[in-house]
């Protein structure tokens, strides 16, 4: 009998440890939703923190993320797409232009079904809000 009380509490450990360490939902599926999602610029602070006001142009820019990893940014400076990554763990964001050898990175301060704070390297922010 109390080998079986031993059996019990060390599979009942084992099913709370799995739980635990479960992922709750995939991080990634913030960016595309149910299978792509429309992003818009919504507010820009500079390097110093200072806001940046968007011109109506910016305010138009949408960025388009989908669930195979691919990207579209539709701005008043020009049409762009690539690849993207995201790094749950580090937070990170990287943007694969097509065409280009370099990609950039962007810290993920922020992320949710409707929002995407996102840090650049020189301290600049940009939030992102989901178009409806």
């Amino acid at each position: 009998m109390e080998v079986r009380k031993l059996i019990l509490m060390w599979m009942l450990s084992l099913i709370v440890v799995a739980f635990s360490c479960q992922k709750k939902g995939d991080d990634r599926e913030a960016f595309y939703g149910a299978g792509s999602k429309t992003w818009h610029v919504a507010k820009e602070t500079n390097a110093a923190g200072k806001k940046e006001k968007l011109t109506d142009e910016e305010k138009q820019d949408v960025l388009r993320f989908n669930s195979d990893g691919s990207f579209s940014a539709n701005t008043a400076q020009g049409n762009a797409e690539g690849n993207w990554q995201y790094d749950p763990s580090a937070k990170l964001l990287t943007l694969q232009f097509a065409g280009a050898s370099v990609t950039e990175s962007h810290s993920v301060v922020n992320l949710s079904d409707d929002q995407i704070k996102l840090k650049a390297g020189d301290g600049s922010e940009m939030t992102l809000e989901a178009a409806e």
